[in-house]
């Protein structure tokens, strides 16, 4: 919105401009929300019939997906939660979330990236990496996963990155 008013010899503009605030909380709108189970993962968790996925040299992850500030992740699990590097995520196929996707965890206030399979997650179901090695405690990465996990379903929000051209389109909505 854009105010002028015209005093002889004075002009006068106003410009009114949203709040960083207001304009998250609007973008965010444009992206659908739904309920779902959030546990946590760690270097325990990370195997399954065929083997872990674990060595001393770090843990993998099953796809190799590009973070929103344009780096590739190179099968390695992390992130911070910001924007830029999503915390790992891992997810069972189908429903509303895909590989390589983007969610927001409004109940951890961080963004995942869809970059890992679950065998064990059921649809609806996500489970947020842990920072974890092999040289840690497996009890200690537990209780602490255990610890993080909340009673309920949470709301998620669903950033699918497929439905944009590229990267750097979706980023003028965060």
């Amino acid at each position: 919105m854009r105010i002028s008013i015209f005093i002889p010899g004075l002009a006068v503009v106003v410009a009114a401009t949203p709040s960083p605030l207001a304009h998250e909380l609007q973008t965010r709108q444009d992206f659908p929300s739904e309920p779902a189970t959030i546990t946590f993962f760690g270097y325990p968790d990370n195997c399954d019939t065929t083997g872990c996925y674990c060595s001393p040299e770090g843990c993998q992850v099953a796809y190799n997906c590009q973070n929103p500030g344009g780096s590739f992740r190179n099968f390695v699990p992390g992130g911070d939660g910001s924007w830029g590097n999503p915390l790992s995520m891992a997810f069972t196929a189908g429903g509303s979330y895909e590989e390589c996707g983007i969610v927001y965890l409004p109940y951890l206030q961080k963004y995942g990236i869809l970059d890992d399979s679950c065998s064990v997650c059921e649809q609806d179901h996500l489970d947020v990496w842990v920072e974890s090695a092999c040289s840690d405690e497996a009890d200690n990465v537990c209780q602490c996963e255990n610890t993080l996990t909340p009673d309920g379903q949470q709301y998620v929000e669903i950033i699918i990155l497929s439905s944009y051209k590229s990267v750097l389109e979706l980023t003028r909505f965060v």
